[in-house]
């Protein structure tokens, strides 16, 4: 038997929600004030997902600045996390960048681009 904890993020209330499992299936989910919960709850089992952020280096600067902020376009598996924090560091983004601009497309297969969160010269 697997018990998870978590704080659910499904609407603003944040229940404390305690999921119980065996053998791969859901036996119990409780502390949800809304059916919000369970949903998030068997997600977080099943396939926790999350948006990644992060910075990365840029090269030409007219303001000194030396890191642009980045995210995923949307969520990406929880387990993708840590190689994709691997992938950006590989790159140095030639400046100017603006919100929005696409600095790596499908980065580690995920089917997900990375985007620039902040305009930088």
């Amino acid at each position: 038997m697997k018990k998870m904890e978590m704080t659910c993020i499904g609407c603003p209330n944040g229940c404390d929600i305690t999921l119980t499992a065996e053998d791969g299936k859901i036996i119990e989910v409780f502390g949800n004030k809304c059916p919000k919960g369970i949903e998030f709850a068997e997600n977080e089992f099943f396939h926790p997902m999350r948006t990644f952020t992060g910075s990365m280096d840029v090269i030409g600067s007219t303001e000194g600045a030396h890191t642009v902020s980045c995210r995923t376009q949307k969520e990406i598996s929880k387990a993708d996390m840590l190689a994709v924090a691997a992938e950006i560091k590989k790159y140095k983004i030639k400046l100017p960048v603006k919100v929005g601009d696409v600095l790596i497309e499908n980065v580690c297969g995920t089917e997900v681009d990375i985007v620039a969160t902040k305009n930088v010269h």
